[in-house]
């Protein structure tokens, strides 16, 4: 059994903190000039895709996941953007709004077959791809 190292001395010199594969020590976070908006999108509990997380597109890059009645916050830069939510073969219509630096913005996601609309499964994924999930603002 080896035992465990001596701790070290209060003199000694703790070595730098391990760099990226590039050599390159890693950079903190930059808060734009503009600063950043926080936004929480929310998904209401519904049946539909309900063992299904849906994925949220900013500016055509994710930033996340949202599962049935659950939230994910994150945040963008101040400014213009447009949001869609996606799952595998369909998605939402874009929604584009203004985000104000310290702006705490929600959006919630459904699926649009929510009631009767559920006997149209078949028609939204195939002629209706982009209205299958419905993005708006909230607050």
């Amino acid at each position: 059994m080896n035992p465990l190292p001596p701790p070290p001395d209060s003199d000694e010199v703790l070595p730098p903190p391990p760099a990226d594969d590039a050599g390159a020590l890693p950079s903190p976070p930059t808060i734009p000039a503009g600063g950043v908006a926080q936004i929480t999108v929310a998904r209401p509990s519904a049946f539909p895709d309900m063992l299904r997380a849906y994925r949220i597109l900013v500016d055509g890059r994710e930033v996340g996941k949202v599962g049935n009645n659950s939230r994910v916050t994150f945040t963008v830069p101040a400014g213009a953007h447009t949001m869609v939510a996606r799952i595998d073969f369909a998605g939402s219509q874009p929604l584009s709004f203004e985000a104000q630096a310290g702006e705490n913005l929600v959006i919630e996601c459904v699926s649009a077959l929510r009631g009767w609309r559920t006997l149209l499964a078949l028609y939204y994924v195939l002629f209706k791809r982009d209205h299958y999930l419905q993005v708006r603002r909230v607050s």
